[in-house]
């Protein structure tokens, strides 16, 4: 004859805990019986469980109203650190952009100053005084002749005005054409030769001599020939033009024919020096 397979051991049916009470684990066991004889014949199952409790509602509401307080005032905390960084950074940078716009307003005065400096033109007219000047000199060619494969003229210079003035440096010289227009390169200066102020009182005169080298000695193709009427004269430190016609000098000048390539030099001239 079997014992019954199962027997079951629990605890009474759960109840309702009181406000006070704490959490009781409940054991349960069950018993599996086999057949007699039967290794193991009995097997037992443990199991714990909690069973449920609860607090005084007063305790509760407290507890949890306090842990909303505490959090709302970390947040508020939090906001307000952000809201205030938030805040600082526009501060910042309508400083910076104060800086920045204010740079610019140096900038007129700067400009201001550096006008005023550069006005040096009272400082030049003063320097100026006793130079002579294109009006006041009447500038003619002088003799001519013939050398290797060029021509040299002299250009004079006399003070034609009522007082004393002086020249120095290298006239401006260039070939013209019929209607007084330059023609190829203008005339470089020789350094070489020596070079002074020359003093003039009126009646007299300053001489530059002047090099005029044959075109026909260059390349038609390169040069580009053309025939030539005379002379551009400017007097140094002077901006006005003097033309000369080769028709008032030797005939030997009136042969003289120009290059239009400004690349080919067939002028040179040297210093002012005095007499004539």
């Amino acid at each position: 004859m079997l014992v019954p397979d199962v027997t079951r051991l629990s605890t009474p049916a759960p109840r309702y805990a009181e406000p006070d009470d704490v959490i009781q684990p409940t054991l349960e066991v069950m018993v599996t019986q086999h057949p007699q004889g039967t290794p193991n014949s009995t097997d037992t199952t443990t199991s714990v469980t909690d069973r449920p409790r609860f607090r005084r509602a007063g305790t509760v509401g407290a507890v949890g109203a306090s842990v909303v307080l505490a959090v709302s005032a970390l947040s508020a905390c939090a906001d307000g650190d952000s809201s205030t960084d938030a805040g600082t950074a526009p501060v910042e940078d309508a400083g910076s952009t104060s800086d920045s716009a204010a740079e610019p307003a140096d900038t007129p005065a700067d400009g201001s100053d550096n006008t005023g400096n550069g006005s040096t033109g009272g400082d030049d007219d003063s320097s100026d005084e006793g130079r002579c000047t294109t009006d006041g000199l009447d500038i003619t060619l002088g003799q001519s002749q013939g050398a290797a494969g060029s021509l040299l003229v002299d250009v004079n210079f006399t003070n034609s005005a009522s007082a004393d003035c002086t020249l120095a440096g290298f006239p401006g010289v260039a070939l013209v054409d019929e209607a007084g227009d330059p023609i190829g390169a203008p005339a470089v200066r020789e350094d070489n030769a020596p070079s002074g102020v020359v003093d003039l009182r009126p009646g007299e005169s300053a001489t530059a001599a002047l090099k005029i080298s044959r075109a026909e000695n260059y390349d038609d193709q390169a040069c580009g020939l053309t025939p030539a009427d005379g002379l551009q004269v400017i007097v140094p430190e002077e901006t006005d033009t003097t033309v000369l016609s080769f028709t008032d000098g030797s005939d030997d000048l009136a042969q003289v024919t120009a290059c239009i390539d400004d690349s080919v030099e067939l002028l040179s001239v040297q210093p002012l020096a005095a007499g004539a």
